[in-house]
């Protein structure tokens, strides 16, 4: 019979479950102490007013946090959080000036647990004397306002705030800026801001511990003005470069060609590009290519602001090479004749051939052929008849000029 009941796997398991049900029914109605662990319990400081009467004031930790672990039976701590639980600092309770002791309650347990405790079970903290301090309150933004809009001017409604606080963390106090969110911003509005205070290592200040003298109700107000963008090009003068003895000034290059403004719609209506005066560009006898950079925002009329201020760079190269030449004769008879008065004439030799000699890049040299229809006389003035030695304008392009001061003998008559 024992053996039989020994090698009974089914009465076995039948024995193992009549036993964790005895075990289950044991557990619930005795209802054991258990122990529940919460973390990030906010500590209250109170009765600050026993060291604030006398001109002092409490400094303690940014982070007045801690861990309550709470004893209590089973069925209790099931129904305990987080927010029923209060963990108190009692000033007049202090040790040493340095140690305020934590006590913890559990609101509506009372009576129902076996014990809480705080860990740590102190916080430290040092007794400064009080300041107060007034600071201008700057501003900032996070956030993008709308296409085609640029942040502009903003100022912060009360201009500054007084600050009160430890002496130590007054005296610390390095700015304090009202910060406004502005996405999507299309128009000019006024918003409410967040008040943040910086140190000198340009952290943000816990303000736990400070008193400003700003109303609840109102707070710090930002009044945010936008302006309207514009793309517009780029011109430089460059009459104030030169190249050296030998060398031909061949042009120059500049990057950006475009760049967007800023301003009120009205003010940006009448700007149709900005202009680089040579001054910003003078290079004098240049033997090689030389870079220049120009800050746009030193050109830009009064109330006009770059839309990026920090795209304001323009970089300009200046191209200086050896120049060759090339030497063209041209027939009088294709040179045209401008502003000759109705009741004169022209007469001279037409198959007599005026040497010209040109100057510049080989490449564009290279692409000069001939200068049939480029060259032609002005005979404005020359209202008599006579003889004169006028002089020849030529049409080129950027980059070749004439040697010389080519002229060709005229002699003009009455018809």
């Amino acid at each position: 019979m024992r053996e039989k009941i020994l090698n009974n796997l089914p009465l076995k398991i039948l024995a193992f479950v009549i036993a964790f049900l005895l075990w289950f029914l044991v557990v619930n109605v005795s209802d054991p102490i258990d122990s529940k662990s919460l973390s990030g319990i906010q500590v209250e400081v109170v009765n600050q007013d026993i060291i604030t009467k006398n001109g002092q004031i409490l400094d303690f930790p940014e982070d007045t946090t801690v861990n309550v672990t709470i004893r209590a039976k089973r069925s209790v701590l099931g129904n305990i959080k987080a927010e029923d639980i209060v963990a108190t600092a009692d000033v007049k309770e202090i040790m040493n000036g340095q140690l305020i002791p934590v006590s913890v309650k559990v609101s509506g347990f009372e009576g129902s647990i076996d014990g809480a405790t705080a860990n740590p079970s102190n916080i430290q903290v040092s007794i400064d004397d009080e300041k107060k301090a007034t600071f201008p309150i700057g501003t900032s933004s996070i956030g993008t306002v709308q296409d085609g809009n640029v942040l502009g001017e903003m100022t912060a409604e009360p201009e500054t705030v007084l600050i009160g606080g430890p002496k130590k963390v007054i005296d610390n106090i390095s700015r304090v800026t009202a910060q406004v969110d502005v996405a999507g911003l299309s128009e000019d509005k006024t918003l409410e801001g967040e008040l943040y205070i910086y140190d000198n290592n340009n952290n943000i200040i816990n303000s736990t511990q400070l008193t400003n003298n700003l109303s609840a109700d109102k707070g710090v107000r930002v009044q945010v003005k936008l302006l309207k963008i514009k793309s517009v090009d780029i011109s430089i003068d460059d009459s104030e470069i030169s190249a050296a003895e030998g060398y031909f000034y061949s042009g120059l290059t500049y990057e950006p060609k475009k760049i967007d403004i800023a301003g009120k719609k009205e003010d940006l209506d009448k700007i149709t590009k900005i202009s680089i005066p040579s001054s910003m560009v003078v290079a004098e006898n240049l033997s090689e290519k030389a870079e220049v950079t120009v800050d746009l925002s030193k050109v830009l009329p009064q109330d006009i602001t770059l839309a990026d201020p920090n795209a304001g760079n323009v970089l300009v190269t200046i191209n200086v090479t050896q120049p060759g030449t090339k030497k063209f004769d041209v027939s009088t008879g294709s040179i045209i004749i401008n502003n000759l008065d109705s009741k004169l004439q022209v007469d001279y030799d037409s198959s007599i051939n005026v040497e010209i000699t040109l100057e510049g890049e080989s490449g564009k040299l290279d692409n000069i052929t001939n200068l049939a229809n480029k060259v032609s006389i002005d005979l404005k003035g020359y209202d008599k008849a006579g003889t004169y030695n006028i002089p020849l304008a030529i049409e080129l392009e950027d980059g070749v000029k004439v040697v010389g001061n080519p002229q060709v003998q005229v002699k003009i008559e009455k018809k």
